[in-house]
């Protein structure tokens, strides 16, 4: 996993570390089903080190759990604008 938060005040979980809570409490976040990690990102029921190793590892957890990767954000917010680059 990318160590994109070393600034912003918590320890960004790795694939070894551990599931800090749920059903899946205790488990290593690798073996957590991707399908479990996106309902929670969803839901909106993550903690920042949670949703930061899900946002990191988007892409591998969608094509696991058989969904379509979603379009980075600033791709979308470019697309919904009214502004149209010359």
């Amino acid at each position: 996993m990318k160590d994109n938060n070393a600034n912003s005040g918590f320890k960004a979980l790795k694939d070894d570390d551990l599931m800090p809570y749920g059903q899946y409490k205790g488990l290593r976040m690798v073996d957590v089903p991707a399908s479990y990690l996106l309902w929670l990102s969803d839901n909106d029921k993550c903690s920042k080190q949670v949703r930061a190793y899900i946002t990191d590892n988007m892409e591998t957890l969608c094509k696991q759990a058989g969904r379509p990767v979603p379009e980075p954000w600033w791709k979308l917010r470019v697309q919904q604008s009214k502004y149209q680059p010359k």
